[in-house]
């Protein structure tokens, strides 16, 4: 992934290929809905239907616009928002893991644990 985790924004297709550009965007729209909705379970199948490939294909295309697959970067944007968390409010940590965290999405909450 570039410098500070940004969203690549020039495309390192070859000239002519408007199917590389247009997978790249596809896939800077899925990293922008990550971003929005990384507390959610995000399975791979879900993801690459979303971006309308198969899961294979999006994982390859994913990584080689982000530089990271697609598991670490949820888990990046999950980390990221728990510190933001915890560096303004007055939160318990364990108040601050998502459910999506906890036996993926199917564990207990933090207060029955």
């Amino acid at each position: 992934m570039t410098e500070g985790n940004q969203i690549p924004s020039e495309v390192d297709a070859p000239v002519g290929s408007p199917c590389r550009a247009s997978h790249t965007k596809r896939i800077q729209d899925i990293v922008h809905w990550i971003a929005r909705e990384a507390n959610q379970p995000l399975p791979l199948a879900g993801l690459a239907r979303r971006a309308g490939m198969s899961p294979y294909h999006f994982l390859r295309e994913f990584k080689r616009v982000v530089g990271i697959s697609p598991h670490r970067f949820v888990l990046a944007q999950r980390l990221r928002r728990a510190a933001r968390r915890l560096r303004h409010s007055e939160d318990r940590v364990l108040e601050l893991i998502p459910s999506a965290f906890r036996a993926r999405g199917r564990g207990p909450s933090p207060r029955s644990a």
